[in-house]
């Protein structure tokens, strides 16, 4: 065993020193080579012996083989990445390790379950995994996943909702991502392991990347990505309800996910929200399934009766457990919240004796593996891990003044503090609505259906908070609103709520069953077909509330329009014109969604007319003058006129008939020249259209801009 992990040291110490030209790592490679072969080469019946001792060897443990290859693995790509951050050689390697990470797991458990000696011993109370989704579970959940699809895709578009700037900055990154510094945004790649906007992680945008180049690179292709996430949560979701209580709450979950429109809202902007939330219910099913796929080998007494020995189990659900929460480091910060309910749950396992030293083990390493590039990064950097957190918390003087007011004294009020917030968080769950920036607050997060199955549900869940389903429910649900909810600011602020209170459709889903497993006995004709006229008729109120409230309502509102609706005309106009911006202190020309929606533009603040081009450059230039003046700007327009005379003026109001921006353009003479050609004219003189990413955009400071302050 020894000359095999020798063998497997060597082996990464020679790879890794061929692929960065290490010497001591070739060195170290042969040393150790020697010392694992010096043994080997003896008698021949010895050296066979040896043999096959080693082949028993592997054979037994080749899956803690391949992890410790994988940890090396990780190990190597987190060195290469602290040398040098843009080189991509640590991200194959990190890849490679997840592979073999993976393939660890099912490994052993191919080896396990192909043994003779084993029996079962899981919870009776619940269906083991060897009768659950049946090919009626996979035809109904991709049923369900096809109509949250279709709900999250439906006019998905520029203006529902209407672009937020982290999404132009998110998106920035993954075209820079997608084509490096050919896009003009930075002279740099995008590093894979580091952190950007706001302190989120880069991994991020290059998914985003890939996303843009099935999709195209508009916002429609960035957003697609969230909505295949959001839907993929229910497939997840059913298989959390189905594994833990069955078919029934299964559908119920999955169903109520499917159609909400809260999370239908987060399925549709291009953030790292909704992917958190998918690791996070991932993480819930595969430690369900985990706690159900539990046994002991069989071994023989002296008189020949079978007895029950030691415990073992598998190790697939704790590998994809410990990879889930190492790899949801790698987007929206809500995914700090699986670490935190996985220490309770896996201390009720303990306590329970349904957990093993080797599952812990594999636990451990697919979290490393997963982690370390990023984890190392923040060991640099640290304030990268925690501004946000610090930010954003009630418990400090600024969060309690933030939350109260400035009369709030530090820390004698913090009992009132605390009440204040749970009052905030308890109301979501009523007819609240989400606080944030990203969503309407005149609008309940959960219909009216949703929110009485909640609080049946709940009642039913903590009577049997006793079993590991339950319990693992009700810590999902409660750490996430208290870690996400109770001790943050601006209460309740969905971005953060929603990886936690998906929860709450599971809650929903578990009385339902329950009340049908009451049902059935009593009624055992007339249980399924009133069961399915009570599901039918929750899946039509539903799904019509739902639909109601987000396309009708919230489309109706459309919030913070001006953003978009300008980058959307800019964008039209294109590079036939400079554009001036009269938008401070407000709004800036270098502000996100500009910046994303008309990237290649000319773009330029301006704060005195007197900055503008004169009318005698205008007769000259090539390309045509567009002053834009947001409402509060006004005043400069008729100055403006007087400096550049002849242009035409439109005013752009939003639905609600509010003014929203005036824009003055001014076209070039020679411009209108080259329109007035005959067509003949026009294509004798050979033309290059540039696309918007192969025009190198100026800087902010080229552009004597301001980024808007965020």
């Amino acid at each position: 065993m020894i000359q095999l992990l020798l063998f497997c040291i060597a082996i990464c110490a020679g790879t890794y020193g061929a692929l960065s030209g290490n010497l001591a790592s070739l060195g170290t490679a042969t040393v150790v080579t020697l010392l694992a072969a010096n043994n080997l080469f003896g008698r021949l019946a010895q050296q066979q012996e040896s043999q096959q001792i080693l082949a028993n060897t592997v054979k037994q443990y080749r899956w803690l083989i391949l992890a410790i290859f994988a940890l090396l693995l990780a190990s190597l790509a987190t060195r290469q990445f602290l040398q040098n951050e843009f080189d991509f050689t640590s991200g194959y390697l990190w890849l490679a390790g997840l592979a073999l990470m993976i393939s660890a797991g099912y490994i052993h458990d191919w080896q396990v379950k192909g043994s003779e000696n084993i029996i079962e011993a899981g919870d009776t109370d619940t269906p083991t995994p060897a009768r659950i989704f049946d090919r009626t579970d996979w035809l109904l959940a991709g049923a369900i996943t096809g109509v949250a699809l279709a709900l999250r895709l439906y006019r998905l578009n520029d203006f529902l909702p209407t672009m937020h700037g982290d999404e132009g900055e998110m998106g920035m990154l993954a075209l820079l991502a997608l084509h490096g510094p050919t896009s003009g945004i930075s002279p740099m790649p995008l590093p894979l392991f580091t952190t950007a906007f706001l302190d989120h992680p880069t991994l991020f945008h290059y998914i985003q990347a890939g996303a843009m180049w099935l999709f195209g690179e508009s916002l429609t292709g960035l957003r697609t990505l969230s909505a295949i996430f959001g839907a993929l949560c229910v497939p997840v979701v059913y298989g959390i309800g189905r594994v833990g209580w069955g078919r029934v709450a299964g559908i119920t979950a999955g169903w109520l996910l499917a159609i909400s429109h809260f999370h239908i809202q987060y399925s549709r902007i291009a953030l790292n929200n909704i992917e958190s939330v998918w690791f996070m219910a991932f993480f819930i099913l595969v430690m369900l399934l985990a706690a159900e796929q539990t046994y002991r080998t069989q071994t023989l007494a002296f008189d020949g009766n079978p007895q029950r020995g030691r415990l073992i189990g598998p190790l697939v659900p704790y590998t994809w457990a410990g990879l889930a929460m190492g790899l949801s480091q790698y987007f929206y910060y809500g995914s700090r919240l699986l670490p935190a309910v996985a220490a309770p749950l896996l201390l009720f396992l303990l306590v329970k004796r349904k957990v093993t030293f080797a599952q812990l083990l594999i636990l451990a390493v697919a979290i490393f593996v997963a982690y370390a590039p990023l984890a190392a990064h923040y060991s640099r950097n640290l304030p990268a891990f925690l501004n946000r957190t610090q930010g954003v918390s009630i418990l400090n003087p600024e969060g309690m003044a933030h939350t109260l007011g400035p009369q709030a004294v530090w820390p004698d009020d913090i009992p009132q503090l605390i009440w204040e917030q749970v009052q905030r968080n308890a109301d979501l769950f009523a007819r609240g609505g989400d606080k944030s920036a990203f969503y309407l607050a005149d609008l309940g997060a959960f219909d009216p259906i949703t929110v009485a199955l909640f609080w049946l549900g709940l009642g039913v869940v903590l009577a049997r908070a006793y079993r590991f389903q339950e319990f693992a429910i009700l810590a999902w649900f409660g750490l996430g609103v208290v870690l996400a909810g109770v001790i943050t600011n601006d209460a309740p602020n969905g971005p953060r709520l929603i990886v936690g209170i998906t929860a709450i459709y599971v809650i929903g889903g578990i009385l339902l069953q329950r009340l049908f497993n009451f049902v059935q006995p009593i009624w055992p004709t007339g249980s399924r077909w009133g069961a399915m006229g009570i599901a039918l008729l929750i899946a039509v109120l539903t799904l019509q509330i739902n639909f109601t409230t987000y396309f009708v309502t919230y489309a109706r509102s459309k919030p913070n329009l001006m953003p978009i609706s300008l980058a959307s005309d800019i964008h039209a106009l294109g590079n036939q014109n400079k554009f001036y911006l009269f938008g401070a202190p407000h709004f800036y020309a270098n502000y996100s969604t500009l910046r994303f929606i008309a990237h290649g533009t000319e773009r330029y603040d301006v704060d005195q007319v007197d900055e503008l081009p004169t009318l005698a450059q205008t007769q000259t230039a090539k390309q045509g003058v567009v002053v834009i003046f947001l409402p509060h700007r006004l005043a400069e327009i008729e100055a403006v006129k007087t400096r550049l005379p002849g242009g035409t003026l439109q005013e752009h109001f939003n639905d609600m008939r509010n003014l929203m921006y005036v824009i003055y353009q001014i076209p070039s003479p020679l411009a209108q020249a080259a329109d007035s050609q005959p067509p003949t004219e026009r294509l004798s003189t050979p033309t290059t259209i540039l696309s918007p990413l192969d025009r190198q955009e100026p800087s902010p400071l080229q552009r004597n801009s301001t980024p808007i302050a965020r």
